[in-house]
């Protein structure tokens, strides 16, 4: 095996994770909620249409029925009113008992046109109260119709970026050998995500955990020859061709790390995700990403290891300034030493980032609302994703 070979398969497993963001990305564009929310309305306001039509139909039902009836009673009443006037009879007692029938049909006429136009004023209310449900209703649609043209948007240029990611994954994995590529597609399945990593120093940058020195040295001496795997995740390790970056190029002197982690559960099954960024630079430039489950844990637990996972990544800098922006109250409090560590099963984790902390000069920690640190909350949850789909 080659070192450009590796250096391949590296690229491969840059190309999966970068396809897995995208994907995870084109699944969680927020329009879509907005457009799961916007459908509910839109379902409610049907069903208090269809309710409200539904009485306004029976109101419309009786409306007719009583005006059927006064049309009757009318066309009797001037039936009767016809033939009292027709000539017909001439005796006073017959003639007084016609009069009586038409006005008593005319006052049966009247009452039924009263109790119409009441009938016909609450239709009037129910027609209201429909027309501005359904005016609701098209405006809910036109929102709707809106939002399913950004997500169209959305995931075009997601899709488009994506078929960029396929193709130069595509390259890379036409470099590698069918049987390493095959090892290194079950291995990222066992791992959920991560397949290849890169050894930096004794460190596996997929797990963050050290190999023994030694081990560490005959991976760099062998050059690719022999496959090397890390002990505790298991990924293939890719060493540096040539010498590892550090004393010959220049320094970061400054570092913003976002880190947050999730349980879902809590406890249940939980992730970590961490970017960090060069300060120095105008956008600040991408340096190192963390992207990872860590098994069934609490989410104050996965806060702490976001953090730790973060500065793991990027401790072979040796950078002198890091400011640390996280969501987790609880975690920016007690390293500030403004909130006590009580729970045992934080103080391990606590000591631990301290530790890493206490390698920079300045150390900066600040809380942060999640809606600023939609990076390192994304990696979460593709991490957890990544988990559920295999």
């Amino acid at each position: 095996m080659s070192t450009d070979q590796l250096e391949a398969l590296l690229g491969v497993q840059e190309h999966d994770t970068a396809r897995d963001r995208l994907r995870h990305r084109r699944l969680t564009l927020p329009e879509r909620g907005e457009l799961e929310a916007q459908n509910a309305k839109l379902r409610g306001l049907e069903a208090q249409a269809s309710e409200v039509r539904g009485r306004r139909d029976v109101v419309l039902a009786d409306e007719r029925r009583l005006d059927d009836e006064a049309r009757t009673l009318g066309a009797k009443a001037d039936e009767a009113d016809k033939h009292l006037y027709s000539g017909s009879t001439n005796s006073p007692r017959e003639l007084q008992a016609m009069q009586a029938d038409v006005d008593m049909l005319r006052r049966q006429r009247s009452d039924l046109e009263d109790q119409e136009l009441e009938v016909m004023e609450a239709r009037e209310t129910l027609d209201g109260e429909l027309a501005a449900l359904e005016a609701l209703a098209a405006a809910v649609v036109a929102e709707i119709e809106r939002l399913q043209g950004l997500i169209a948007v959305a995931e075009g240029e997601i899709d488009a970026e994506l078929a960029v990611e396929d193709a130069a994954w595509a390259t890379q994995a036409g470099i590698v050998p069918e049987s390493l590529l095959a090892d290194y597609q079950r291995r990222r399945a066992q791992n959920k995500g991560a397949g290849a990593a890169r050894l930096v120093g004794t460190s596996c940058t997929a797990c963050h955990l050290s190999v023994p020195s030694t081990e560490a040295e005959q991976i760099r001496k062998s050059e690719g020859v022999n496959i090397a795997y890390c002990d505790n995740c298991g990924a293939i390790l890719v060493p540096f061709a040539g010498n590892e970056p550090g004393a010959d190029e220049e320094k970061v002197e400054e570092l913003i790390l976002y880190c947050d982690g999730g349980s879902r559960g809590n406890p249940g099954p939980s992730a970590i995700g961490a970017v960090v960024f060069d300060a120095a630079t105008d956008p600040p430039t991408l340096i190192a990403s963390v992207s990872e489950c860590i098994g069934i844990t609490t989410n104050n637990v996965a806060e702490y290891k976001a953090l730790i996972g973060g500065l793991d990544a990027v401790a072979h800098l040796h950078a002198r300034i890091v400011h640390v922006r996280a969501d987790s109250l609880l975690v920016i409090k007690q390293l500030r030493g403004e909130w006590k560590v009580k729970h045992t099963n934080i103080k391990p984790l606590y000591a631990e980032a301290r530790a890493l902390l206490a390698a920079y000069e300045i150390v900066d920690l600040q809380h942060v609302r999640r809606e600023l640190n939609t990076e390192a909350d994304a990696l979460v949850n593709q991490a957890l994703d990544a988990a559920d789909s295999y």
